[in-house]
């Protein structure tokens, strides 16, 4: 099953943290995928265009907060640590090396609160 979300106006995104996790996993295009990893990606500024997440199982919450901007996602692949979180021209997409399978998990974004700038 998956899932999408055109959410918020991220130009620059950085890999902040990784939490590494063994246990259920998920079956994408018959492969079973049962190592799973948390990645944190930082995002400076939202695309005027929005972000698309499509996730192959699992929550999407959007949580607004101060500070910066993050999404923390929950990759699954084969072996720990091998797939990555990337924001590709608005778009959140799952990586491993040499085209390995993997998935997007669970997601959370943490956005800043939008203020108008008008004063009282």
């Amino acid at each position: 099953m998956s899932r999408s979300l055109a959410l918020f106006p991220a130009l620059l995104v950085s890999l902040a943290a990784c939490h590494l996790n063994l246990g259920d996993g998920i079956t994408v295009d018959g492969v079973r995928l049962e190592a799973h990893h948390e990645e944190i990606l930082t995002v400076e500024a939202w695309p005027a265009s929005g972000v698309r997440i499509e996730s192959q199982q699992g929550d999407l919450r959007v949580e607004p907060g101060e500070g910066v901007n993050t999404i923390t996602v929950e990759l699954f692949g084969r072996q720990l640590g091998q797939a990555h979180a990337a924001l590709v021209d608005g778009q959140l997409v799952a990586r491993a090396e040499n085209g390995a399978p993997c998935a997007i998990g669970r997601v959370t974004v943490g956005a800043q609160r939008c203020t108008s700038g008008a004063g009282p």
